[in-house]
This record gives structure tokens, C-alpha cells and sequence, in this order.
């Protein structure tokens, strides 16, 4: 199986922080599903179980996280964040709403094949 095969969501409001989201994980083998609003992650969840997503922690429905209904799902089986450099309280609020790890705009390739790694399992998250 290539790291292609596994169906990751990337959530980006901002078009240029999504379209670079996308150019980075396409760069490390994956095939990401992009979505740019809240109700637009909530469609396609719908109708696809991934199994990977990065959210942005700005991007709410209901006043909530939207990170916080991905790390319910049971499919999902981790979840990053992406927000501001340098903002301790959003990286807080990331892992409180129950982030694997927390990348700081604008994400690099190194940072999320860093975050993607799974150092117990040997494979890629």
C-alpha cells in the first residue's frame, strides 16, 4: 500500500494555505481531499471515513472545532492541526480538542512528514 492509498482530508480556509496544504502532502505521496468550509468538511465526511485529516484550528461549526467532530469519528485515526505561528493558545486549544501534533503555518513538507510519522509503529500516520 502506498501512503496514496489512505484518504486524508486537508482543511484550509485560506485558499493559498490550502493549495500549499496540498502541494506539500502530494509531495509525500498522499493524495489529499481538500475542503475550504466547515459544511464542506461536513459533506464530505458524510460520505467518505478517512482515515487521516489536518484542520485547520480556526475552522468552526456550531462554535465548535471542527478538529474536536474529526477526533470523534471512530475511522479517523489521527488528526493535526494547522494554525498561526508563534500563538501558544491556539496550539493549546489544539491539543485540547485532541490533536496529534500542531503545525504552524505556513506548513513545511519537513514539518508534516514529522507530524505524520508514527515512531511506535514505524509507519506513516
Amino acid at each position: 500500500m502506498t501512503r496514496g492509498d489512505t484518504l486524508i482530508l486537508a482543511c484550509e480556509s485560506d485558499p493559498i494555505e490550502s493549495a500549499r496544504l496540498s502541494r506539500a502532502l502530494m509531495l509525500l505521496g498522499y493524495s489529499p481531499e481538500t475542503a475550504t468550509s466547515a459544511d464542506e468538511v461536513i459533506e464530505l465526511i458524510r460520505s467518505r471515513m478517512y482515515q487521516r485529516a489536518i484542520v485547520a484550528i480556526e475552522m468552526t461549526l456550531q462554535g465548535e472545532p471542527v478538529l474536536t467532530r474529526l477526533v470523534r469519528l471512530p475511522s479517523t485515526k489521527a488528526v493535526l492541526a494547522v494554525g498561526p505561528a508563534g500563538d501558544p493558545e491556539m496550539e493549546t486549544l489544539a491539543r485540547l480538542s485532541g490533536a496529534a501534533a500542531y503545525l504552524p503555518r505556513p506548513v513545511t513538507i519537513e514539518s508534516l512528514s514529522k507530524a505524520l510519522w508514527t515512531p511506535a509503529s514505524g509507519k506513516f500516520a
